[in-house]
């Protein structure tokens, strides 16, 4: 298994994966805005879910939590790691990554530094 270590690189994100087509599903509109707030709201959600899906691509081996995805992206942005992990079952949904399993095929969990809680793994599952 490989884990994340370290900072990974993920300056060029953009240049290495296409964009996700989306639907109207990808963001939740739980503060029911609408006009221009709810279309900005949708974009940052998307343009959310195309870094994430960047980070899995560019370190297609390694297993991650939703915690290492935030503190290798988006640690010095006001970005909630809930919107992470809204992502991340976005981009499961579309079949882009996959919880990782154990030996028993469960999802693996393993400790998160943030919290010491233990959490789900993810990978790249194209």
């Amino acid at each position: 298994m490989k884990a994340v270590k370290s900072m990974l690189i993920i300056l060029f994100f953009p240049l290495f994966v296409k964009p996700i087509k989306y639907n109207e599903m990808t963001y939740f509109n739980t503060t029911k805005e609408t006009g221009s707030d709810l279309k900005s709201n949708a974009n940052k959600s998307n343009k959310q879910d195309d870094l994430i899906k960047s980070f899995f691509k560019l370190n297609p081996g390694y297993e991650v939590t939703a915690s290492d995805v935030w503190i290798n992206i988006f640690e010095t942005e006001f970005t909630p790691l809930t919107s992470i992990r809204r992502s991340i079952n976005t981009l499961m949904n579309l079949g882009v990554i996959k919880q990782v399993l154990d030996e028993d095929s469960k999802p693996l969990k393993r400790v998160c530094n943030l919290y010491g809680r233990k959490v789900f793994v993810y990978q790249l599952a194209i």
